[in-house]
């Protein structure tokens, strides 16, 4: 299954009732047969809502393994930093090291991507295109 064709034909309808939440509708092209042979795309329904697997804590609205993994890995990379400095300092120059000399080509790529996107954007017809404003 195309995982392009996938994200390109999901959908996302969501409904103003505070009580109902949002539904998600994914439709998800499946080779199915018929009786003639030919194949139709299934529309998947689910009932999912948006932030039913949330928690509210303190006034926020927290995604509660997302929030729980990543608040873990900052602070044990703050408190192993504030704990040993000096061997922090020396990882930090080492993998600024090592970045630099393996990947400063995709530095020089990025940025002449970029230009070469802004000059596009300079003669095509989509460079007309207003994002924003009045």
């Amino acid at each position: 299954m195309n995982f392009a064709l996938i994200f390109a034909t999901t959908l996302r309808e969501t409904t103003n009732d505070k009580n109902a939440g949002a539904k998600v509708h994914v439709r998800c092209p499946r080779q199915s047969s018929t009786a003639q042979g030919k194949t139709v795309a299934d529309l998947y329904d689910t009932e999912y809502e948006i932030g039913q697997d949330n928690i509210q804590t303190w006034g926020m609205d927290i995604h509660n393994p997302v929030f729980l993994v990543s608040a873990f890995l900052v602070l044990m990379f703050v408190l192993g930093t504030l704990m040993f400095p000096d061997a922090a300092k020396a990882a930090f120059d080492g993998s600024k090291a090592w970045s630099i000399s393996n990947f400063d080509w995709l530095f020089l790529v990025a940025g002449n991507i970029f230009v070469i996107f802004c000059l596009a954007l300079i003669v095509l017809p989509v460079g007309r295109i207003r994002l924003g404003g009045v």
